[in-house]
């Protein structure tokens, strides 16, 4: 009697053991499906004459992307920069409620000019944005009253495509004050783009910012000081083949 219940007891164990190993393949291959797992680093040379002569190699950024599918509407974003101190560059959620209209929270690119939307791997240079757009999209410290937010702010937008791709567009509500940081004062920037693709290799549009900042540094520019609220009004438009 007691063998037989031993052999019994042993038996249900290695079918609960097998059973729990195939759920946790199961789980395993789900992450693998609904989990990507990206990064990049771009190395670079930088020879500068001014004021006076210096060069240098440098690592430009490290970046690590994980990208989740929560449900086939339902997914989520991370992206992080370990370059020097490290820095938390995209986290946001974003819905798909419609085949034109998805929402998205959390810190994300400004949706602000052709250029800034785009990734580094996409472009020809390194140091890939202009000056002007570096400028107004607060890509560096160009712009004193802005500071360096790598082209990205903190709130929530609407985006999509329509008429068979032929229309793009993005509506957001942010804070204004970049990256990692709080809103410093009761105003929102809104920001808005729209582009249209006339042909299969052209693409044409415009996009603007609009809202009141809180400065964090004094400008050589204006008489703006530290932590006084100012306009930012910008305005862009331009067309890509």
């Amino acid at each position: 009697m007691r063998r037989i219940l031993l052999s019994t007891i042993t038996l249900i164990f290695l079918q609960t053991a097998s059973a729990q190993e195939k759920s946790a393949d199961a789980w395993i291959n789900t992450l693998k499906e609904r989990i990507v797992l990206m990064g990049y680093a771009q190395t670079g040379y930088t020879y500068d004459s001014d004021p006076e002569a210096k060069n240098t190699f440098d690592v430009k950024r490290i970046i690590f992307m994980a990208d989740g599918k929560l449900t086939d509407q339902w997914s989520c974003y991370f992206m992080y920069d370990f370059k020097g101190g490290g820095n938390l560059l995209e986290v946001y959620t974003e819905y798909r409620f419609l085949p034109g209209l998805s929402a998205r929270m959390g810190q994300f690119k400004t949706p602000y000019s052709i250029e800034n939307p785009l990734s580094p791997t996409t472009v020809e240079l390194i140091d890939c944005y202009s000056q002007a757009v570096s400028y107004l999209a607060g890509i560096n410290n160009s712009d004193p009253l802005y500071g360096g937010t790598s082209g990205r702010d903190i709130g929530l937008m609407i985006h999509g495509e329509l008429l068979n791709q032929y229309v793009y567009y993005h509506l957001a509500v942010m804070n204004g004050q970049g990256i990692n940081i709080k809103d410093k004062n009761d105003q929102k920037d809104l920001v808005g783009s729209l582009m249209v693709n006339p042909l299969s290799w052209l693409s044409v549009g415009g996009s603007f910012i609009k809202g009141k900042g809180n400065a964090v540094a004094e400008s050589p520019y204006n008489t703006i000081g530290t932590d006084e609220n100012y306009d930012r009004n910008r305005w862009a438009a331009g067309g890509v083949s």
